[in-house]
């Protein structure tokens, strides 16, 4: 057996030099939170989220209307800013998949909320498990929906 120390060390190099990459994998932040930076309406529906999670943890019920989700805005960090009855859509009613600190735990691929250009521009949608996401009209059409069309 050959137990040279300078070789011994440079086999530690190599297999350092192998593995720290590896460790980078992941780090950053995720595409959600990319998304809620540098976009107010990514932003407007992430505050939708966290409002619509905690009426639901206080309520024991998801909430049916903007009204109900205004009446507890004061208490969150930007509220409704930017979002509303006259540029989104929201399944009200709907229970979110999860009601934890990090939104997509229990992953739902449904879409919860969208702004009204969505279906044919695209752009950002809330999925059931408080991911935000953007979607192309394509993919937006073809992505299930927490509920009924609220417009019908």
């Amino acid at each position: 057996m050959n137990c040279d120390p300078a070789r011994s060390a440079d086999r530690w190099v190599l297999l350092a030099a192998l593995i720290a990459p590896l460790t980078l994998v992941g780090c950053g932040p995720s595409q959600e939170v990319t998304n809620i930076l540098e976009s107010d309406q990514a932003t407007g529906l992430h505050n939708l989220s966290e409002l619509y999670r905690f009426f639901q943890q206080s309520n024991n019920r998801p909430p049916n209307s903007f009204e109900e989700l205004r009446a507890i805005e004061a208490g969150m960090p930007g509220g409704l800013a930017g979002i509303g009855e006259e540029n989104s859509v929201v399944f009200w009613g709907t229970e979110l998949t999860d009601l934890g600190e990090m939104p997509g735990t229990t992953r739902s691929e449904e879409v919860l909320a969208y702004e009204t250009q969505v279906p044919e521009s695209g752009g950002f949608v809330l999925l059931r498990d408080r991911r935000v996401v953007k979607m192309s009209p394509e993919e937006f059409a073809a992505a299930p929906k927490a509920g009924n069309d609220p417009a019908e």
